[in-house]
């Protein structure tokens, strides 16, 4: 009877009883630190928490000041883990990263200098789909737009870009779903962007950003652009949300003809905002003290949510 007793209080008698296939549901719902937890308590919970199929919808954080060793590799190889962070870099660390895993789909990158050898490794990531990189020392060089150019991305961040001619190189991935580009201090010229979007046919989403500009909403280069839309030649763009900050406001210019399925829009400037040709005054009742000057011109039916600021 005392035995019966002592084991009605120990859970952990009665949770390794399950089957197999509930315990891995219960895992399923822990975060990867939790799992970590639980997969240290005993073997049976050490093979069940490495099952691939609970690492599926994971993202692993990596902090590159750490040294990692081949036991450590072996069990992030072992989860078929596709998606995860770098914080920092070494190089040692990097080579093994490649090796180790190189079927990864989704790869985030953050304050990190990489060298021209480290930047080339991306080429071995052949499955990788997401690629988001903020502030990285890399940006900038044409080594790094030839590695990418090299992958069947579907989505591409770019945060703290220093502006060059080799983003171009950009229009190349043709399968882009989704796009960012955030640079530091000067914007995307106008003829560049029209270009990159013009080879992107399958592109949704775009976010432009100039981190440190002052450019205000009324940019006196459109003084000769028709508010009408009227752009000889603008190919239509089949994009369905688009953010705007300091940067990229000529595309509204055309927003009714080229930008027919758009549901989102996000605004967002350094200086008040004086000027905007597209919002009925209906859409922009909410934001009166925002915008001084609603034209009459609309955007496309399809936009079901506005985001204004400054």
């Amino acid at each position: 009877m005392k035995g019966k007793c002592l084991s009605a209080r120990n859970p952990a008698v009665h949770i390794l009883q399950l089957p197999p296939e509930i315990l891995s549901e219960i895992i399923r719902y822990l975060s990867p630190a939790e799992k970590s937890n639980v997969r240290a308590t005993c073997n049976q919970f050490k093979d069940l928490v490495d099952q691939p199929a609970l690492w599926q919808k994971s993202t692993i954080v990596l902090r590159f000041t750490t040294n990692f060793n081949e036991a450590f590799w072996g069990v992030l190889q072992k989860r078929k883990v596709t998606s995860v962070v770098l914080k920092g870099f070494r190089v040692q660390q990097w080579k093994k990263f490649l090796r180790f895993m190189p079927d990864l789909h989704t790869l985030t990158i953050l304050d990190a200098i990489l060298s021209e050898k480290a930047v080339q490794g991306l080429r071995q990531l052949k499955s990788l789909q997401k690629l988001h990189m903020e502030n990285c020392m890399a940006l900038s060089k044409s080594n790094f737009q030839e590695a990418i150019c090299c992958l069947d991305l579907t989505h591409l961040h770019l945060c703290g870009v220093t502006l060059s001619t080799e983003l171009i190189h950009i229009s190349r991935l043709q399968n882009l779903q989704a796009l960012s580009l955030h640079t530091l201090t000067k914007p995307l010229p106008h003829n560049m962007l029209e270009d990159i979007l013009l080879h992107l046919p399958n592109l949704r989403e775009l976010s432009l950003a100039c981190l440190n500009s002052k450019e205000t909403l009324l940019d006196p280069k459109l003084s000769d652009v028709d508010p009408r839309g009227n752009s000889p030649g603008a190919p239509m763009l089949q994009l369905c949300s688009l953010a705007l900050q300091n940067t990229g406001y000529r595309l509204l210019l055309d927003a009714p003809h080229r930008l027919p399925v758009l549901r989102t829009l996000t605004v967002c400037n350094t200086e008040p905002m004086t000027w905007m040709p597209l919002l009925t005054p209906s859409q922009l009742a909410w934001s009166s003290s925002v915008w001084s000057e609603p034209a009459s011109q609309t955007l496309t039916s399809s936009l079901c949510r506005v985001g204004l600021c400054y």
